[in-house]
């Protein structure tokens, strides 16, 4: 699957996740196919859709289609939960095609939903949230009904927003997508080795500046910055595995030196790669 971030998978038979997300770590610019719903439980999380900003409170939830560009600004104590769900979901055809147009235009976050339809897809959240945690028999089936139910309700008369429209329209342009893929898929299979912002231009053949400007356009980030941020994700799904050693990460994800490593990962997490791992282990011990 080509996308900025790989959907973590945790069932066998159907393409959907649900995980917590207490980090509050920055999350650059990145779209892809899979709708992604966002509750949060505590705090508060500021995040960017389709070029428009949103501060959400606890209880509120967004609503991310695939194809919409999306950040998070980096926060502290707060906790979200968050589904993703890819389209392979559902049965294609006809009906589905003209759902997923209809949700095109709708109202992305909870604060410009009326209290019924909150209510709704809060209900459906919480449901997926209890399932998340049994093995009970049809369990995967109660999660695909619940999934239906929800792409179903956000078809049939939710708030519609034309600014969101809008700009979906305009960066959901299929050129601009496939070349952000290419750069992202060039990302996921080489950063364990030295890139640079001149490797992936070749790579799509642009030039070096033109690819820099696009690349700053589109994700509202620089290729470095993206390449560093995915980085540092890597490395903190490493050292929560606990196989591999601080030096043999390092190797791993493409930093020149132990040194570096240490110090770019400090920037990013405000951690050591040891603290950070210690911290990991003391919170599931807790």
């Amino acid at each position: 699957m080509s996308t900025a971030f790989l959907l973590n998978q945790t069932e066998k038979t159907i393409p959907y996740v649900l995980f917590y997300d207490r980090e509050g770590a920055l999350v650059p610019n990145h779209w892809h196919k899979e709708t992604e719903l966002v509750f949060v439980r505590t705090g508060s999380v500021k995040m960017v859709i389709n070029d428009v900003l949103y501060t959400l409170g606890p209880g509120d939830m967004a609503v991310i289609l695939g194809g919409d560009t999306h950040s998070y600004f980096q926060t502290y104590d707060h906790e979200r939960v968050v589904v993703m769900f890819a389209p392979e979901l559902f049965e294609d055809g006809e009906e589905l095609r003209l759902i997923q147009k209809k949700m095109k235009g709708i109202s992305r976050v909870s604060t410009q939903w009326n209290e019924r339809h909150q209510q709704e897809v809060q209900s459906i959240f919480l449901r997926l949230i209890e399932l998340n945690d049994t093995t009970q028999l049809g369990r995967n089936l109660s999660v695909r009904a619940r999934l239906y139910d929800l792409v179903v309700l956000l078809a049939n008369g939710f708030e519609q927003d034309a600014q969101q429209r809008d700009t979906q329209e305009k960066s959901a342009q299929a050129a601009m997508l496939a070349n952000l893929e290419k750069a992202f898929l060039y990302v996921e299979r080489n950063f364990s080795q030295h890139i640079d912002l001149q490797d992936a231009a070749d790579e799509l053949g642009f030039t070096t500046s033109y690819f820099a400007r696009f690349f700053k356009r589109f994700t509202g980030t620089t290729f470095m910055e993206y390449l560093t941020a995915y980085r540092v994700g890597r490395v903190q799904r490493l050292l929560a595995e606990r196989r591999m050693n601080v030096t043999q990460i390092a190797e791993a994800t493409g930093f020149s030196s132990v040194k570096t490593f240490n110090r770019v990962f400090k920037a990013h997490t405000g951690m050591s790669p040891r603290e950070y791992q210690k911290s990991i282990f003391e919170d599931k011990q807790a």
